[in-house]
């Protein structure tokens, strides 16, 4: 059964060459007007089972207004990561631009194999 190792949220995240390179990771507030736009990432680590071949992960943003929500879905495959103790991290980076309609809690559901395994949030404050 694969599982999450890691996650948060950040002002820019990239994988290059199996590295993660993060940048002001897990925030917890930003201070902007509303409305407007936040550009921001997800990123984290899955250790899965060698042989499971592709692992499902479903990445929720949702904003206060609960009929404001995205969704981004990835298949991760375990094939050509190295593998300790029968099993392979594997890193993913989701960066965006998201509006932010307004102040209030924005959060992160991030979903392997159909199961919640974090949430993560921010909350958005007047500057």
């Amino acid at each position: 059964m694969a599982e999450l190792d890691y996650a948060f949220i950040a002002e820019y995240a990239q994988i290059t060459d199996g590295n993660l390179t993060v940048v002001n990771a897990s925030f917890i507030h930003v201070k902007t007007p509303v409305p407007g736009f936040l550009s921001f990432a997800v990123a984290g680590r899955v250790r899965a089972p060698a042989d499971a071949g592709e692992v499902h992960l479903a990445v929720r943003f949702v904003a206060p207004d609960p009929n404001t929500a995205i969704t981004w879905r990835l298949g991760l495959s375990t094939e050509g990561h190295p593998v300790y103790d029968n099993k392979v991290g594997i890193l993913f980076a989701i960066r965006t631009t998201t509006p932010l309609q307004a102040h209030g809690l924005y959060q992160v559901f991030i979903d392997i194999d159909e199961q919640e395994v974090r949430r993560l949030a921010f909350e958005a404050v007047a500057p």
